[in-house]
């Protein structure tokens, strides 16, 4: 087995993703690697609508589905609802929403990139 030792800068940037998902699973313990990905996607492209979603994750229609509805207000039996994202009807196109950040996710996602910059620096 050959042993390989990191940098003092991989160290720190190993450490800083460790208090980062520390953090959020201080604030959501429930959440899970997927849910994650589906709200990081949701910051990163305001108005995606759950199809694109699945095309960027490769999640099934009713593992995005499930997702959203946790991520929203909507929750689900097993999970309650995280209140992080919300969904909007398309102006287009009444049948499909349109996914945005809350003002509870957006505070989520900067707390999460503050952490992130103080590893960076």
């Amino acid at each position: 087995m050959n042993v390989v030792a990191m940098s003092a800068p991989s160290l720190a940037r190993l450490n800083n993703l460790v208090a980062i998902v520390e953090e959020l699973r201080e604030i959501h313990p429930d959440m899970t690697l997927n849910q994650l990905i589906v709200l990081l996607q949701v910051a990163a492209n305001p108005g995606i609508s759950q199809k694109d979603i699945m095309d960027k994750t490769g999640l099934a229609d009713s593992s995005a589905s499930r997702i959203v509805s946790i991520l929203s207000e909507y929750g689900d039996r097993a999970t309650g609802p995280f209140h992080l994202i919300e969904l909007i009807p398309s102006k287009n196109d009444r049948r499909y929403k349109e996914l945005f950040m809350t003002k509870k996710g957006r505070a989520l996602i900067d707390r999460l990139l503050n952490l992130m910059g103080k590893g960076l620096r």
